[in-house]
């Protein structure tokens, strides 16, 4: 690998276990406006592929990329050989810092009073579990789901895409709060009102973009990339009943 996007940006490369989808010897970016030699769709608009160069023949500067994986061509060549639709390809970032705060245990204390039907604590680099209740049980997350639709709309959709609200957001499932139909957001400040207002219209409209179903379908996906076995997604908003994980 030879650059990728860079941690903690907009552009970070997305992490999980993910297969490839479509290839293409010569892919030319819209967004970047460079080509892309051998390039292979892994999840929504991010590729592995070789060195780009614009379309007088220049290649672009070295540095991190716009998210995708670059290899050197002759490498990304070597790979699109023997890469095939559906070749697993997990993508995995190094932590560069250890587990937080330490945690022990006391031999023999009785674990706290929780009156959760559902419960887990965990350290989340190592994977330790230290107390769980029926944690594998999948259960309705009503609006949690707004924060996959998050991660897929800045994944999936350019942050830069302009996005319109219409009357069909509304959907049956509240108002715009203090939006209305009409008016013009980028991606990039949807997740605003996605996150912090719960907005049902604006996850509606984000939705929209690459057609309710397919979202549907990329929020699936990037759920099974991330090991998330229990989880299923109806709708981006969160309303459906349907939309579970544990």
């Amino acid at each position: 690998i030879v650059s990728k996007g860079k941690r903690g940006s907009r552009w970070e490369t997305p992490a999980g276990l993910y297969g490839i989808e479509t290839k293409e010897v010569d892919h030319f970016s819209s967004i970047g406006e460079v080509h892309m030699p051998y390039s292979m769709q892994f999840f929504g608009n991010f590729f592995i592929h070789g060195w780009p160069y614009y379309p007088d023949g220049t290649p672009v500067d070295r540095g991190y990329s716009g998210g995708c994986i670059r290899l050197e061509t002759v490498d990304a060549g070597d790979v699109f050989a023997f890469a095939e639709k559906d070749t697993p390809l997990f993508v995995y970032e190094m932590p560069d810092e250890p587990a937080s705060t330490a945690v022990t245990l006391a031999e023999g204390a009785a674990p706290p009073r929780v009156t959760a039907a559902a419960f887990l604590v965990a350290d989340a680099h190592s994977g330790r579990v230290y107390l769980e209740h029926e944690a594998q049980e999948a259960r309705p997350i009503a609006s949690i789901t707004k924060l996959m639709t998050a991660v897929v709309g800045n994944e999936v959709i350019h942050y830069d895409n302009s996005l319109a609200l219409t009357v069909s957001d509304r959907q049956g499932e509240g108002d715009f709060g203090p939006l209305s139909p009409g008016e013009r957001l980028t991606v990039g400040e949807a997740l605003y009102p996605l996150l912090m207002e719960s907005n049902n219209a604006v996850a509606h409209a984000i939705a929209r973009q690459y057609g309710t179903h397919g979202f549907r379908d990329w929020m699936n996906i990037k759920a099974k990339a991330l090991g998330m076995e229990q989880t299923y997604f109806d709708a981006a908003s969160g309303i459906s009943a349907r939309n579970t994980t544990s």
